[in-house]
């Protein structure tokens, strides 16, 4: 069991290094090998989907299929974060994550969900506090989701004695 998921992980490690490297588009493939959207992810969102997905595969679940236009919603959510100053799930006005995902065009869709996390100084880090978060966790955990989109942005304080964060924004979908 242990050679297999170390097996498949460096080939996906490989792919993403391909990916990266050639700087190509990658055809991202659901369970039942029908094609999904192409993906243009960079390598921190393959690196985070791996991450994501070994966990998934830990407890039985099926991979996450990374989404273009999730990748578009987290960003979008992720640069409002920091335009208007806020931390949490809500913008200032009310509005959730729904909102930004709607606003790439995705208009059906049973389920949604969003992973925030703030300040960590690497991906496995993120990886293993959102893992250690039982709220985060369920979300990364729950077998209706099949779709994730993945960003990061800098968040610079006005105060020069703060040190800029990285903001982690996590977008699931269920369809």
């Amino acid at each position: 069991m242990a050679r297999k998921l170390l097996a498949g992980t460096l080939i996906l490690v490989l792919g993403i290094f391909l990916v990266s490297a050639l700087n190509i588009r990658a055809y991202a493939l659901r369970p039942s090998g029908q094609p999904v959207e192409t993906v243009q992810g960079n390598k921190q969102d393959y690196y985070l989907l791996a991450l994501t997905n070994n966990e998934r595969s830990d407890e039985g679940l099926q991979p996450l299929t990374l989404n273009d236009k999730l990748i578009t919603s987290a960003t979008d959510k992720c640069n409002d974060m920091v335009n208007r100053n806020y931390w949490g799930h809500f913008t200032p006005d009310g509005k959730s994550m729904d909102s930004f995902i709607t606003k790439t065009g995705i208009r059906s869709f049973s389920k949604a969900g969003e992973n925030l996390a703030i300040g960590q100084k690497s991906l496995d880090e993120v990886n293993n506090d959102w893992m250690n978060s039982p709220t985060h966790r369920e979300a990364i955990m729950d077998s209706d989701y099949t779709d994730v989109g993945f960003a990061s942005c800098v968040y610079q304080s006005n105060n020069e004695y703060l040190e800029p964060l990285t903001i982690y924004v996590e977008h699931f979908l269920a369809r």
